[in-house]
């Protein structure tokens, strides 16, 4: 009996502390209101500068990932005017986007090169604090929301690759067009990151729950999906930022503000 109960508390204690301390692992990244002095933020995107293809068979030995460079579509600027019109209407800041954005800030957070951490944010922030303060006084901010790449686990599949950034993810039946990414701000005087939320249109998050269903994501055609950007006409390259554009992101960057930067 003594060993019964020892069990039942032993289980109690797993749904109710742990998921705390999730809980409060997710929440620790938003802004502190109360400490919160800047008003005027230049948005800056990163998050489709490069386009990731994978291709997830049934064996190790079927799995097959592209990244290619497609900035020639421009589609972080169109995400950065969905930033910025979120952090004026959820948040009432003053937000516009940033007016130019130096080529060495798009290759630090190059897709491949990304670690997957499952809380916070990696040490390659750090090699780019330089370059935010200096964007940050040529536009005369007071801080920066930067809109990066990120990882994930496989939610579609539920198999053991990792979906990186902007990018189409292909096995079986299953054709996706997603955006994993991350909000950050970053302290337009520091350069450094002050607050980080994964985007989600289900917040709060944390691993393996539903936020990573919650990542916007748009059906796309196997041929779209299954051809390389390097080899895409220029009918495909439209079809392909047609449905980028489509990929619902203001729906959850709408969920996420709130949850980065919590009302006064």
């Amino acid at each position: 009996m003594h060993a019964r109960w020892t069990k039942l508390l032993h289980l109690i204690f797993l749904a109710f502390v742990i998921p705390s301390l999730i809980s409060a692992c997710a929440s620790s990244a938003r802004v502190d209101a109360k400490a919160r002095s800047f008003q005027k933020v230049g948005v800056i995107s990163v998050a489709a500068a490069y386009f990731t293809q994978m291709k997830v068979g049934f064996t190790a030995f079927g799995n097959n990932q592209l990244e290619a460079d497609i900035s020639e579509l421009s589609l972080d600027k169109d995400y950065e005017a969905i930033v910025s019109k979120a952090l004026r209407s959820r948040a009432g800041l003053e937000a516009a986007p940033v007016a130019t954005i130096p080529d060495s800030l798009k290759t630090i957070f190059q897709p491949s090169t990304l670690l997957h951490v499952a809380f916070d944010i990696d040490s390659r922030w750090s090699t780019a604090e330089e370059t935010f303060r200096a964007i940050a006084n040529s536009n005369n901010v007071e801080a920066l929301v930067v809109l990066a790449p990120m990882t994930s686990g496989d939610y579609f599949g539920r198999t053991n690759q990792l979906l990186r950034g902007f990018g189409t993810y292909t096995r079986s039946s299953t054709v996706k067009l997603h955006l994993i990414s991350r909000l950050v701000v970053i302290s337009g005087e520091s350069g450094k990151p002050i607050g980080h939320a994964p985007v989600s249109a289900v917040q709060p998050t944390f691993p393996g729950g539903p936020h990573q269903r919650g990542q916007p994501s748009v059906d796309i055609t196997d041929a779209l999906a299954g051809t390389p950007f390097s080899s895409m006409t220029a009918e495909q390259k439209g079809q392909l930022r047609q449905s980028a554009l489509a990929i619902p992101l203001a729906a959850a960057i709408d969920a996420t503000i709130p949850e980065l930067l919590p009302a006064k």
